[in-house]
């Protein structure tokens, strides 16, 4: 007895339904699902100093888990002096646990050149940025919250640098 088109219609979802509530998702890696953001042009200028300035590419930008500055680039006028300064955040070939480092690149003559380099804590990740006048009125003191895994808990670091132009 041939199935009445109604009928070929319900079996036809009721299978559908059968093979679309599935629990299990495809599997892909989280390199196939994200892509890094594009840089902008500023930061890209920044990011060929930066690689000029350390003599490699091969190099992984570090974001601040939180605060208000997320990104790799921060750009602050740490000095005082109406331009911006550019802080990084990197760590060099990923495959070795070298550590974040910062670098701080000032823009002269129009082009950006690295002034200041130098390791973050040990073992840790940049936690946050901040810039709060601290020793004085004139600038700008940079806070650098450092998270340090511990075997017995996470903790936060706080670090401050002190930029001087001496150009």
């Amino acid at each position: 007895m041939p199935i009445p088109e109604k009928g070929r219609l319900l079996l036809a979802a009721a299978g559908l339904s059968i093979l679309l509530s599935a629990c299990s998702m495809p599997l892909f890696s989280i390199e196939e699902l994200m892509q890094a953001p594009k840089l902008s042009e500023s930061q890209n200028a920044v990011y060929d100093a930066l690689s000029r300035s350390i003599g490699t590419d091969n190099f992984v930008l570090k974001y601040p888990r939180s605060g208000t500055y997320r990104s790799a680039f921060v750009f602050y006028d740490i000095d005082q002096d109406n331009t911006d300064e550019a802080i990084v955040f990197y760590q060099l070939d990923a495959s070795v646990s070298s550590g974040t480092r910062i670098n701080i690149l000032d823009s002269r003559g129009g082009h950006w050149e690295s002034v200041y380099d130098v390791s973050g804590e040990e073992d840790s990740e940049v936690d946050y940025i901040q810039f709060e006048s601290i020793e004085s009125a004139d600038y700008k003191n940079i806070l650098i919250g450092w998270s340090i895994s511990t075997a017995l808990s996470p903790t936060t670091q706080m670090s401050i640098y002190r930029y001087e132009n001496t150009a």
